[in-house]
């Protein structure tokens, strides 16, 4: 049935969207949140009326186990975590694309199947009877 030509764009379809996750590169989930911070000096710029205070600074976000999680992310880092965070975002897409694709080739199948059966074709159990098994003779002692 693998080489059933209806079948044959949807194997493909699947097989392109399992290829495109040797593409990724790292990847993080979570998101990547600005966060500005007052520092409580009355003096600073940001003690004054309307100021965001100090930042931005990021903060990488995750929900975990029900919980949200977030860790600092250091200036230098941002980019690298940015891309990462991006990838993953790009890994979520790839895993719809792929079981979406896994799904309709799995449903084609099973309707092939049935299919099949009903034109008198490949069918599940056969009209024969089963041989008896023959006795044993028995031994005596």
């Amino acid at each position: 049935m693998a080489d059933d030509p209806f079948l044959l764009p949807l194997i493909e379809r699947r097989d392109r969207a399992r290829d495109q996750f040797a593409t990724l590169g790292d990847l993080r989930p979570g998101s990547l949140i600005p966060n500005w911070r007052k520092c409580g000096k009355p003096n600073c710029h940001c003690a004054r009326e309307g100021s965001k205070g100090h930042g931005p600074s990021y903060l990488l976000a995750r929900t975990l186990d029900g919980k949200t999680r977030s860790v600092r992310v250091r200036a230098k880092d941002l980019d690298e975590v940015r891309q990462q965070v991006g990838e993953y975002g790009r890994f979520r897409e790839m895993s719809l694309e792929f079981l979406e694709a896994s799904e309709a080739l799995a449903a084609a199948r099973l309707q092939r199947g049935r299919d099949a059966e009903a034109q008198g074709g490949e069918k599940g159990g056969t009209s024969m009877k089963r041989s008896r098994r023959k006795p044993r003779p028995r031994s005596r002692v």
